[in-house]
């Protein structure tokens, strides 16, 4: 019989991995859980999985492979020693693990949305700082939400992020709609939502230096989930706009396109920080109450917005596949020599004027970097096909 003096088979790893995938798509939890409770459901689950994949092995193999042994193996796995097949489905069932994990999160926290009596058991913290680990894990599940093709319907369309239960009504627009699964995170986490929103914004955006100021890893981490984030909201705002000034369900062709995302600025007036959107958009007067050259120059800004996403994409859509990859390639280097500088400068008014120096060149790379990834992540990983279909039907 075959013992674990040699390596894993590559068929029992594909088995476990391909079918651990699939029970994991499907893992469910009851009503409100703990992030802790949820952990232990999916390891549960892929045990579950692995002991039946590995029986059904042993049987037509004649081996004696034990869950103990696969188990040990495969905590000292490397990339380095398995062959691309097993990698690439040992990362589609890591990917695979941590949808689910955020699924289930948002879930019980929908679910304890609804149920009073266990929304007053919870003891939630609204005073004390919050600890490395945490944001490190607010910020893993804010980027792994970006990829739920739930999260991204809620977004765009105001779908509710589950179909069974009677869950937070949906707010009016993006924006809105990813803080409140923002605060749906920060409950997970044990914090007051109000309290760990001022505590995001007291570590990364107030002028004063917090306890953070010299851990990069924390600031690259963050930043990079806020700016996939801003990605994703802009896209979906474009989307939602498109939908509520669009006639074609009436058999109309009108659309009005507008997008806007909230960058903090200082205010050349006042010196006071502000959100760029409160330059641009309309006030909390109405509408009517503006002058027609205001409404023009706010709809003239949105619409620029929303054209130059639009030119960027068609432009990385254009592109031969060896010219986007080197040009993706040089993006990749700006961005992480840009990250390296901005992480340099403590945040505050330094920062914003570092932000504001920027030329337009690096601006467009940065920006189109952006695009292209979440482009890959809304497409597990794969580039998109437009233009060679479009090349095809021309054909």
């Amino acid at each position: 019989m075959e013992t674990m003096s040699k390596s894993l088979p590559d068929p029992l790893l594909l088995a476990f991995f391909t079918q651990a995938k699939t029970e994991l798509q499907n893992c469910k939890v009851s009503g409100a859980s703990r992030m802790a409770e949820i952990r232990a459901v999916l390891l549960a689950n892929q045990s579950a999985c692995l002991g039946t994949v590995l029986n059904q092995y042993n049987r037509q193999n004649g081996t004696s492979f034990t869950v103990d042994q696969i188990q040990a193996q495969l905590k000292s796995l490397r990339a380095e020693t398995v062959s691309l097949q097993v990698k690439l489905k040992l990362d589609e069932m890591n990917e695979t693990a941590r949808l689910a994990f955020c699924r289930l999160v948002l879930y019980s926290e929908s679910s304890q949305h609804q149920d009073r009596s266990l929304r007053d058991q919870m003891q939630l913290e609204a005073s004390q700082p919050m600890q490395r680990d945490e944001i490190m894990e607010f910020s893993a599940l804010c980027n792994t939400a970006l990829r739920l093709p739930n999260v991204r319907l809620h977004l765009e369309k105001g779908k509710s992020l589950f179909d069974d239960g009677e869950f937070p009504p949906v707010p009016i627009d993006p924006p809105k709609r990813i803080e409140l699964i923002q605060r749906m995170f920060f409950r997970a986490l044990g914090y007051d939502p109000d309290h760990g929103m001022a505590e995001i914004e007291r570590i990364f955006f107030s002028e004063r230096s917090s306890e953070f100021g010299d851990d990069k890893e924390l600031m690259a981490v963050f930043a990079d989930m806020l700016s996939k984030t801003k990605v994703v909201v802009t896209n979906a705002t474009l989307i939602a706009t498109e939908a509520a000034f669009s006639d074609h369900d009436d058999g109309g062709c009108t659309r009005v396109v507008s997008v806007q995302y909230s960058e903090k600025v200082i205010d050349s007036l006042t010196g006071q920080y502000v959100d760029e959107a409160e330059r641009i958009a309309p006030s909390s007067l109405a509408m009517e109450q503006q002058t027609e050259s205001q409404q023009r120059q706010q709809l003239r800004v949105a619409s620029q917005a929303a054209a130059l996403q639009q030119e960027l994409l068609g432009q990385l859509l254009s592109m031969p596949d060896e010219e986007r990859e080197e040009r993706m390639s040089l993006a990749k280097e700006a961005s992480d020599e840009f990250t390296r500088k901005i992480l340099a400068i403590s945040p505050g008014p330094d920062r914003i004027v570092f932000l504001q120096s920027v030329d337009e060149r690096t601006q467009k790379e940065l920006a189109m970097l952006k695009l292209w990834e979440n482009m890959l992540a809304s497409n597990e990983g794969k580039p998109p096909t437009i233009r060679k279909e479009l090349d095809t039907r021309a054909h």
